[in-house]
């Protein structure tokens, strides 16, 4: 549970590096942001919840965020890319 949770403390900032260091736009800001807050959410669950169903609940949630959490930061750093070169932008 401390692993996971250090784990958590760790690549969520890392995670809106691009945006921080000015790779991406507010879009990926944003998701970035939002979905590493419910990322550390479900981790300090996870880190809470030590026995019974509820704790078995709460790591499935988080393992299936996860997943979810990755595809959304390289969605969203793809779409803001293609947002950020598009000709509708720059203008």
């Amino acid at each position: 549970r401390w692993q996971i949770l250090f784990y958590s403390i760790v690549v969520t900032p890392v995670a809106t590096l691009p945006w921080l260091m000015g790779f991406a736009g507010p879009l990926y800001g944003v998701v970035s942001l939002v979905s590493g807050a419910y990322f550390l959410l479900l981790a300090v669950r996870v880190f809470r919840q030590r026995e019974g169903k509820g704790a078995m609940e709460a790591a499935r949630q988080l393992f299936s965020f996860s997943i979810l959490y990755l595809f959304l930061l390289f969605a969203t750093l793809l779409m803001d890319h293609e947002l950020a070169n598009s000709a509708f932008w720059q203008t």
